[in-house]
């Protein structure tokens, strides 16, 4: 049995703040929930599963997929 590694805690650097606050203005621009995208967007900052996703939605044409990806950052918050 191996002795696991520690993990090292997700933190943003200074350009994936900004494009996250690039990300936040796009759902701003699609009216979504200003709570929300506050809750999302802080939780971005340390969780790295979270920031990957806010990607993806701005990176998705799909109305469809974008839908989805938002539920999944809302699992996020309950989680």
């Amino acid at each position: 049995m191996s002795a696991s590694q520690p993990t090292i805690p997700f933190r943003t650097t200074p350009d994936q703040v900004i494009e996250l606050a690039g990300i936040v203005l796009a759902m701003e621009r699609r009216a979504i929930d200003r709570s929300f995208i506050a809750a999302v967007s802080e939780l971005a900052r340390t969780d790295q599963g979270v920031f990957d996703l806010m990607a993806l939605w701005h990176d998705a044409s799909d109305p469809k997929e974008r839908d989805e990806i938002l539920a999944d950052l809302q699992e996020s918050l309950s989680d």
